[in-house]
């Protein structure tokens, strides 16, 4: 078993962000039972990482590997974990030593999570299959469902990223936002791609034929533009990744430090005595997924999509 110290040791400055980068609530306290280990999440939740890997460490430490707690410990140890390769080490003890607890598939789905992240799609190709066929009745097929089916576009196998994708939406239930990224994937399936419009008419006319119409001129050219209908795209929401929520000053700054190396835009709001750091801008929820993905690979924790008004 790793060594606990790697839960509750004190962290180098490069570490003191992910102490305090929050767990996405769904997913996160999804099927929790014990009290403490609830706490844990909510306390990484709220900025407080190490309290929470020194909670979760304890309580891992004071248990038997035969106890049925003991793979909801491992799992909830994975999440609160301080860096990516913390993470990938617990879940992968979930999923193959205890592959009959309630947890493992959500091991295998994380783990899927994590390779997309670090540019591995083959790797979450692998993942998404050993859930698919290990585990039919999984709650979280159509989460799967949706990284297996990017990574295999970006694979470029369409056939194996469409079956997916019906799968998911077989699956996805009530899970209004898992079936609005598998129906936004989906639009790949049911739409063969448009040839590429030339840019130069004349490029595709007739040469013996009439000469083409002439085109407007450029008086005409405002009226027309003002007839255009207003661009919808500025009335959508805007989506943000959000790493931290904390009163400390010290741990905002190193988030927005570390948001801006990756490239990404940041805001700083305050709510409920708390400051909380998002990064990016984005105009759709798969957007911003797939930068959630590459930050949390990159700075560790949970951190987890919000929408601005």
């Amino acid at each position: 078993m790793p060594h606990l110290g790697l839960l509750v040791r004190r962290p180098s400055f490069m570490l003191a962000l992910v102490l305090t980068v929050g767990i996405a609530p769904p997913r996160a306290l999804a099927g929790q039972t014990d009290p403490r280990l609830i706490a844990a999440v909510r306390m990484a939740q709220d900025g407080m990482g190490d309290s929470a890997r020194a909670v979760a460490g304890r309580l891992l430490a004071a248990i038997s590997t035969t106890d049925s707690l003991y793979p909801q410990v491992l799992y909830t140890v994975a999440l609160v974990a301080a860096s990516e390769s913390d993470r990938r080490l617990y879940l992968r003890r979930v999923a193959v030593e205890f592959s009959q607890s309630p947890w493992a598939d959500q091991a295998w789905l994380q783990m899927a999570e994590l390779d997309y992240a670090v540019g591995n799609p083959g790797g979450t190709v692998r993942q998404v299959e050993k859930l698919f066929a290990d585990y039919p009745s999984s709650t979280v097929r159509s989460a799967a469902a949706y990284w297996g089916a990017r990574a295999a576009f970006d694979q470029r196998n369409q056939t194996q990223a469409c079956r997916w994708i019906a799968e998911g939406l077989a699956a996805v239930g009530e899970d209004v936002e898992t079936r609005n990224q598998l129906e936004f994937l989906n639009q790949r399936c049911l739409s063969p791609q448009a040839p590429p419009t030339p840019l130069n008419p004349l490029d595709t006319a007739d040469k013996t034929g009439p000469d083409p119409a002439p085109a407007a001129s450029l008086a005409d050219r405002p009226a027309r533009a003002a007839a255009r209908p207003p661009d919808l795209r500025k009335a959508r929401p805007i989506y943000r990744v959000q790493i931290i929520a904390t009163p400390e000053q010290r741990a905002i700054d190193a988030a927005v430090a570390s948001l801006k190396r990756l490239g990404y835009p940041t805001v700083v709001v305050t709510e409920k005595g708390l400051k909380k750091v998002r990064g990016g801008a984005f105009v759709s929820r798969p957007e911003a997924q797939a930068a959630l993905a590459k930050i949390r690979a990159k700075l560790g924790g949970q951190p987890f999509v919000i929408v601005d008004p």
